[in-house]
């Protein structure tokens, strides 16, 4: 199927490609943001924790250090 599409893309130029990709991409966003929203209402029961434990670590001495190493 993706060679098939990759072929139909190539052999047409650069308007098909035009016309191929305005079609896809919405799909491809909306797709994309329905299947993070999925993953995301799955775990939702580990959201705080998630949240506590960026703000825990990304405020201690070690992060920063290492933040002003890297830089």
């Amino acid at each position: 199927m993706l060679a098939l599409s990759v072929g139909f893309c190539l052999l047409g130029g650069g308007k098909r490609i035009v016309r191929f990709t305005e079609k896809v991409v919405p799909v491809m966003g909306v797709a994309y943001v329905l299947i993070s929203l999925i993953v995301v209402f799955a775990h939702v029961n580990y959201i705080p924790a998630t949240f506590a434990a960026i703000f825990s670590d990304a405020f201690d001495f070690r992060a920063i250090f290492g933040g002003l190493s890297g830089s």
